[in-house]
């Protein structure tokens, strides 16, 4: 056994690769888009608890419980999401180093593969609740 890869045993590892690198992307910027909507919505509680007690419009700060709902759900979102990218890159961490050495893969990428729809799926009941 050759201590350095072929060829097409690396052309192996890469094609193997692709599909957990697009998903580590498709994570990535399902994060960013979790984070720009926890910040509206922390930035709207702190708008509507800024609101004076005896203004007319006292009766918006009924919203906060509601928006503090939300905000909990997008913070679980997130970390579900990283979940899922840190399982992602481990996956794509257990396909070259498997590659690398000669070994199969297949027994660790199905524990990973198995855990990232789980997740996502996770994260959509989630968001639909709010």
């Amino acid at each position: 056994m050759s201590f350095v890869p072929t060829i097409v045993e690396m052309t192996d590892m890469f094609s193997r690769a692709a599909a957990p690198a697009f998903f580590l992307g498709a994570v990535a910027a399902f994060i960013s888009l979790l984070t720009a909507r926890l910040g509206t919505v922390v930035a709207r509680a702190r708008l509507l608890n800024a609101i004076p007690e005896g203004s007319e419009k006292a009766h918006m700060r009924d919203d906060v419980p509601r928006l503090k709902t939300r905000a909990r759900l997008l913070r679980n979102g997130i970390l579900l999401s990283l979940g899922s990218g840190l399982c992602a890159g481990l996956l794509l961490g257990v396909v070259f180093a498997t590659g690398f050495f000669g070994l199969r893969y297949s027994y660790g990428a199905g524990i990973f593969s198995s855990w990232q729809p789980c997740s996502s799926a996770e994260r959509s009941f989630g968001l639909l609740r709010t």
